[in-house]
């Protein structure tokens, strides 16, 4: 007799056997799709003022920052424009008073 049972031979001394369920995949919250995003928006923003420096010409955020300094209104939107030659950065804003503006920042002089 062994001590599992008093009915099991000596080959099942061993136990029962355990299974273990693989864990199943993570589901992706959409907060973890968000950070992604913002990390890979960052990723190319960053990337982006790296190769604008190189070619001497303002970056987004380098005329965001200038705006933001000069006027402090809350920026609404940035639109990359290309006039001929020319890239500008037009930049909507709202004011402390409450009003709308655009201003456009000339990205290569």
């Amino acid at each position: 007799m062994n001590e599992f049972s008093g009915n099991s031979s000596p080959d099942e001394q061993t136990g029962p056997a355990i299974h273990v369920a693989p864990k199943a995949p993570r589901k992706i919250s959409g907060m973890n799709r968000q950070g992604g995003c913002r990390v890979l928006m960052l990723l190319v923003v960053a990337i982006s003022s790296a190769v604008a420096a190189a070619a001497g010409e303002t970056t987004v955020q380098q005329a965001v920052d200038q705006v933001q300094r000069e006027t402090s209104a809350k920026v609404l939107s940035v639109q990359t424009l290309q006039v001929g030659k020319r890239k500008i950065y037009r930049i909507k804003l709202l004011t402390p008073e409450g009003r709308v503006r655009v201003v456009d920042v000339k990205a290569n002089e």
